[in-house]
């Protein structure tokens, strides 16, 4: 940074200065961990994004888990009803 709060500076003057490798390492961070979330998502690099949420591998999983649990729950609720 070339200049701090409270000093003076002209117009046209450079305020700062960026270095282009840190803001390549920063590109190449943010889309490693799109790559990231788009795997964990069930989505292919070249894929384009759903449309439907449901339509995504880890929301089916997680749909079919709540059937499988609320099914369970139905039939403990039973057998604890008859006892």
């Amino acid at each position: 940074m070339l200049a701090d709060v409270g000093d003076n500076v002209r117009e046209g003057q450079t305020l700062i200065t960026v270095d282009p490798q840190e803001l390549q390492f920063e590109v190449d961070r943010q889309r490693g961990l799109v790559t990231q979330v788009r795997a964990q998502l069930g989505i292919g690099p070249n894929d384009p994004p759903p449309t439907d949420p449901k339509k995504i591998a880890s929301v089916q999983r997680a749909e079919a888990d709540l059937f499988d649990a609320d099914h369970k729950y139905s039939a403990l609720s039973k057998c604890i009803k008859t006892s």
